[in-house]
């Protein structure tokens, strides 16, 4: 591995946080908040009802569950591309931006967590 391939690994895991964790706590909470459609899921309806009530501080505390979810699934990907989660594949998952494998040799998911360090705050 090369100081090259690290930066690229962590450059995309930096886009990542940015594009896809980041954004699954807020549509996670904008869902909650705001049920979409004309008749939404009534699974949605019902937490709208339960959420709409909530003081601001358990709101609060729902947005940091949300994050220690959206968290626990990037960080248990990352594992499973790496091999230390079994997922009952018999093969390698590989990631290949421009015909280069970017988690070749690496923990992906140990990457992840040093890049996604500002996440609980």
């Amino acid at each position: 591995m090369t100081g090259r391939d690290y930066t690229q690994v962590e450059e995309f895991m930096e886009m990542i946080v940015k594009w896809v964790f980041r954004p699954a706590i807020s549509d996670a909470i904008e869902l909650i908040e705001d049920p979409p459609g004309r008749k939404p899921h009534t699974s949605l309806v019902s937490l709208n009802e339960w959420y709409s009530i909530l003081s601001a501080q358990e709101k609060e505390l729902v947005r940091k569950a949300a994050t220690q979810a959206a968290d626990a699934a990037l960080f248990g990907l990352f594992c499973a591309f790496d091999g230390v989660r079994n997922i009952g594949l018999n093969g390698e998952i590989k990631i290949v931006e421009d015909g280069h494998v970017l988690n070749d040799n690496l923990n992906l998911h140990e990457i992840y967590r040093s890049i996604a360090t500002d996440i609980f705050e």
